[in-house]
This record gives C-alpha cells, structure tokens and sequence, in this order.
C-alpha cells in the first residue's frame, strides 16, 4: 500500500471519528435534559411545578425575541447567538425558579432544558428557522446552558455570594445589545478549503471527459442531504477553455461559475460566480426562507485535479473553498466541511464509477 493510500485511508479514518464524536456529542445532553425535565416534575409540589413552567415560557419567549433580533433584523448569526443565548437561558430560569428557596442540581439543569425546549418549539412556531439547524445548534447550546445553569445554581446554594450573579445578570439584560454591537462590527467570515480525493482504476484521459460535464448522478442521495442540505445532480458547460461558463444543477438551485484553468487530462479550475440557497428548511412551514440560507455558507473556487498514478489508474482531488458566516467558527466550521466532503465524495465516486465501467468495457 501506497504512502498517499494509507494516508487517505487514515483521513478517512479520522472523518469518520468526527462524525462519531459530534452525533455523541450530540445525543448525550438530550437524554440527560429528558431525564432531568422528568425528575423536575416528579420530585417538585404542584406550586413548584406551575412556576418551573412560567419561568422556562417567560425565558423561552425572551430568548426567541432575541433570536428575531439577531437574525430576521441584524441577519447575524455569531457568538451573541450561540454562545450568548445559551448563557442566558442557563442563567435566567434558575434565577427566577431559585427566588424563594434553594434548588437541586438536578431542578437547575431540569429547568435550562425545559427552557431551551420550548425555545427550540418557539423559533419553529414563529418561523425563526428550521428543525435540522436547531438540531445542529443543538449539542453547543445545552453544553453552554448546562455550565451556566450548574455555576448559577452553585453560587445561588451559597446564599451570601448570591451577589455575585449581578454581573451575570447584567449581561443577561445587555445581550441584545451585544446582538446588535456584534453586527455592526462585521466580522470577516472565516474560510475553508476542503480536499477530498478518490483513486479510479481508469487513465486520467478517461477519467478527464467526465469532469466538464457530469451526466445526470443517480441513485437516492445520503440521509444528510434528504434532511433539505444542497446537494449536486449534474453539470453542465457552454463553452470550453479559459472562460467558458459551468453550471453545476444543485437540488436547491444552479451554481454559476466560470473556467480559470483547463488544462484536459491534469486541471480543471473554476471561480464561483453565485450560489443556490444552501438547504431547504425543514419546518411546519411551507418554503420557510430563512436569511442563513443565502450568502453565510458560500463557495468561492473549486477545481477537480487528476494526479497519474501509472497507465491505468488516477487518483481524482476535488477541492473547494468556502466562507461560512456562521460562529463560533471552530465550532461550525468542522461540520460545514464534512458536509462538504459528502458532497465530494458524491460526484467523486460517480465519476470513479463510469470511468471504470468504461475502463473495463
């Protein structure tokens, strides 16, 4: 086996990993936040369960006020939101429900994900956005309301530090204003460049007549892109050489580019001129638009290089880079790039298929 083989084998490897570690990531703090909902309404008086229910409304309702500022009237969607917010409704709800006497642990996470429920069921009812970003939004948004329901909820049981929460409190009282200072300021979007590979049993002449226009690609697409993710159908090319127009037909819409390198049989290079909205949302409502749908996760360049292994087999690199509006980028930017390496690897893997079929015809 090959250097270059062993080393996408372990690339592969690692994606995968990825992917293991976030769907954990994702399902551990939904049935711990179940779990502790229930035990919330089990171990609490009917009084108590009456006002854990007010509180976690009146908080939900707050945060999705400030969900519509930041993103129908600023169209930010930046740490305010996802790291702010979660703090807000981790740091509110146990304040209120703790008022008149001292709370469990297990109440003060209870309440946080109850709120943050009924937060997830606002933003749908009010058409703030679709159900698979809030699951995506998800596991970030209880781990950041976890730790500042648990770090409330401990100074609160110590009642003569109890003062030290006017800090939060104030913050939690500033947060649209931090929405809005956080627009005005405008960060520059971070970018990626994702490179995805596949190695063909066929010559790089064989495999290079599929790269301008790929017919039209079969078969059901992956569970990611039937949740409404944009995904490849076919392109198609008006012209040839330097400056000839390209269109790639998404599920969501045509993506324009147009040719800066053609090189037949080694490099295919082309600019991206506009983009199709990114997803259809998944929600109560019919063609729920959304203002992250267009101009937040946006392809800039793209090229397919072959690379001659020997007479008979090539190796295919599809490469993109994209700009994603979206922060914290440490966070969002790994998972954009794995969907994007699943949109490689579907155009990737139809052309390794025809160009094989051919190499064996």
């Amino acid at each position: 086996m090959s250097i270059t083989s062993v080393w996408t084998l372990i690339q592969t490897i690692f994606g995968w990993l990825f992917v293991i570690c976030w769907v954990a990531l994702w399902l551990a703090p939904i049935p711990l936040g179940l779990w502790k909902v229930i035990t919330l309404f089990v171990n609490n008086h009917s009084k108590d369960k009456i006002l854990a229910c007010l509180c976690a409304v009146a908080t939900a309702l707050s945060a999705a006020g400030i969900v519509w500022l930041s993103v129908d009237h600023f169209q930010s969607y930046g740490y305010a939101l996802f790291l702010g917010l979660p703090v807000y409704c981790g740091i509110l709800p146990v304040v209120l429900f703790s008022r008149r006497t001292t709370r469990s642990y297990e109440d003060a996470i209870g309440i946080t994900f109850l709120t943050l429920l009924l937060l997830g069921v606002a933003i749908i009812f009010f058409a703030l956005d679709g159900l698979i970003c809030i699951l995506l939004a998800s596991p970030l948004a209880c781990f950041v309301a976890f730790i500042a329901a648990f770090i409330t909820n401990l100074i609160l049981r110590r009642r003569h530090q109890a003062r030290n929460l006017v800090p939060a409190l104030m913050a939690c009282a500033l947060l649209p204003f931090m929405v809005g200072f956080e627009a005005r300021c405008d960060l520059p979007p971070p970018t990626s460049i994702v490179v995805s590979s596949v190695n063909i049993a066929a010559s790089s002449d064989a495999v290079w007549k599929y790269l301008p226009a790929i017919p039209d690609i079969p078969g059901p697409p992956e569970p990611i892109f039937r949740s409404g993710v944009a995904y490849p159908l076919r392109s198609e090319m008006d012209g040839t050489g330097v400056g000839a127009k390209r269109l790639c037909v998404l599920s969501t819409g045509p993506l324009q580019e147009v040719i800066t390198d053609w090189e037949p049989g080694r490099l295919l290079r082309f600019d991206v001129i506009s983009c199709p909205p990114s997803m259809h949302e998944l929600s109560i409502y019919h063609d729920l638009q959304t203002p992250h749908l267009e101009n937040f996760m946006v392809s800039e360049w793209g090229q397919f290089r072959l690379i001659r292994l020997d007479a008979t087999h090539t190796r295919l690199e599809g490469t993109s880079q994209y700009h994603n509006r979206m922060w914290p980028a440490e966070y969002w930017i790994p998972i954009s790039d794995w969907i994007v390496h699943r949109i490689h690897y579907r155009v990737l893997n139809f052309i390794k298929t025809e160009a094989e079929n051919d190499a064996r015809n």
